[in-house]
């Protein structure tokens, strides 16, 4: 398999078969079964993982992406791109409902300089606002993307192909979800 440079590949498949686990060997997380998983060069790669793992519980959704830029106004006015607004920068990542969480380390992702996304399940818990800000960000994201998900309009909005895990295989399909179909 291989990804060109702008291109936006859902990796689609029944729960359990492994492909979280194809992220992560991407990533060099897990070492693959056979042959071998290699990025290009000058790539950096941002993961997001469905379960916000890059998190840090004690801090505050504002020092979440102070880490990246200093300047708090700066800082607010991109939170509340992700829907973040008042003093709800104000509070711990540990006191954030799930889709509050998701919102955060998507900010945080695109935040990381990355030119090739890995996200796994990047819509679990979000609500239809913070989906579509998701589509928007995604949609204006000028690398590469790899996306694991079951949201069909996700992938019909943002996929370049489709990969679908059939059986112990995988076949690449161009175009969207639609076009998969």
């Amino acid at each position: 398999l291989l990804i060109q440079r702008g291109e936006r590949v859902a990796l689609i498949g029944p729960n359990g078969c492994g492909k979280s686990t194809f992220l992560k060997t991407i990533l060099g997380d897990v070492p693959p079964l056979r042959g071998e998983a290699r990025l290009g060069a000058n790539i950096h790669t941002a993961y997001y993982s469905q379960t916000h793992e890059g998190l840090n519980p004690q801090a505050t959704v504002l020092e979440e992406i102070l880490a990246f830029d200093p300047v708090v106004e700066r800082a607010r006015g991109f939170l509340g791109r992700f829907l973040f607004s008042g003093d709800d920068v104000y509070k711990l990542v540990s006191q954030l409902s799930g889709g509050e969480r998701s919102r955060v380390a998507l900010a945080k992702l695109t935040l990381e300089n990355a030119n090739f996304l890995l996200l796994d399940e990047p819509t679990n818990h979000l609500d239809i606002l913070s989906q579509e800000v998701l589509e928007d960000v995604l949609t204006d994201f000028p690398g590469t993307i790899l996306f694991v998900s079951h949201d069909r309009y996700l992938i019909d909005a943002l996929a370049t192909h489709v990969w679908a895990v059939e059986g112990d295989r995988i076949t690449v399909y161009e175009g969207n979800y639609s076009d998969y179909l």
